[in-house]
């Protein structure tokens, strides 16, 4: 149909651009999909314990629309609420309704809604009904897509786990930008962890400092990847200005990924079945009760956008 046919013109735009890998991961991020990777990186990332950076890539639009709604802000909040939605849209319109995009469109979309209209909305009365609503637009997701279970536990980490540890670590206080992003990635990294290790059998040694030396940096990429088909497709005079430092951002992080890979026992083989997995979300659950009343938090006070 016209839109697949626009989705691939805009990815073979972003390969005449970047070389590969680097193109093949940055398109990767846009789809949320292992299916555009190369075989190879897709088992680099696997043993370094990287795969959701790409499955559950619809999180750094969420992260590219709290930015724009950041800088705009200040400005006029309809400007904000404009720039955020025509970013949400846009995206949505070139990759298409992957299960990553389409719960973090309906997230990001509801999540600055509310933020313009003075209210909150629980995190958990958001999650289930974005999951309701992903799994009304296509039943498919809820059986058998490992992209949408990895983007779900990704969310559930970054708006429930992530708050509560900032609050309990360094009190009620908003984080500064870099906190806030190392706390979401630590914490995305347990929630999704446990999906990992019962799907490919195996846990990643060095994760955490894989993500935090991956993760941050994965929403530069992700809008200097975008631009850059953007430019290549209606402005290719102009397409150099980003698919240059999408080249060497893309770069670095093929670079850290081969580093782990090459470390020794990046991944060591590890099955804990259905049971396994129940059992490390009850304790992720425990944990985050724990905290919940250790800390008092407050989760009406949080909007994902902010």
């Amino acid at each position: 149909d016209r839109a697949r046919e626009i989705r691939d013109n805009f990815s073979d735009n972003i390969r005449a651009s970047i070389d590969e890998p680097q193109a093949s991961l940055g398109i990767g991020y846009l789809v949320g999909q292992r299916s555009t990777l190369p075989p190879t990186l897709e088992e680099s990332l696997r043993i370094v314990g990287l795969t959701h950076i790409v499955v559950a890539s619809g999180y750094n639009l969420t992260i590219l629309v709290r930015f724009a709604r950041r800088l705009f802000a200040p400005i006029s909040k309809y400007l904000a609420l404009l720039s955020g939605s025509t970013m949400i849209a846009g995206f949505i319109f070139v990759t298409g309704l992957s299960p990553s995009m389409t719960r973090a469109g309906l997230v990001s979309g509801i999540s600055l809604a509310t933020w313009y209209y003075g209210r909150n909305v629980h995190p958990l009365v958001l999650l289930p009904l974005v999951a309701a609503m992903t799994v009304m637009i296509n039943p498919s997701f809820m059986w058998g897509d490992l992209g949408w279970y990895l983007s779900f536990a990704a969310f559930a980490g970054v708006m429930l786990l992530a708050p509560l540890l900032q609050n309990y670590f360094f009190g009620p206080k908003k984080p500064g930008t870099l906190r806030q992003i190392v706390g979401e990635t630590i914490s995305a990294q347990l929630a999704t962890m446990p999906i990992i290790a019962f799907s490919f059998g195996t846990m990643a040694v060095y994760a955490l400092p894989a993500n935090l030396l991956v993760l941050p940096f994965v929403p530069i990429a992700m809008a200097l990847v975008f631009m850059t088909g953007l430019t290549a497709t209606f402005l290719p005079v102009v397409s150099v200005l980003f698919s240059y430092p999408s080249q060497i951002l893309l770069g670095y992080m093929t670079s850290v990924v081969q580093l782990f890979v090459n470390l020794p026992n990046a991944s060591v083989g590890i099955s804990i079945g259905a049971l396994g997995l129940i059992t490390s979300y009850l304790v992720l659950m425990g944990l985050a009760i724990f905290l919940q009343l250790k800390t008092k938090h407050n989760f009406r006070n949080d909007n994902l956008v902010e």
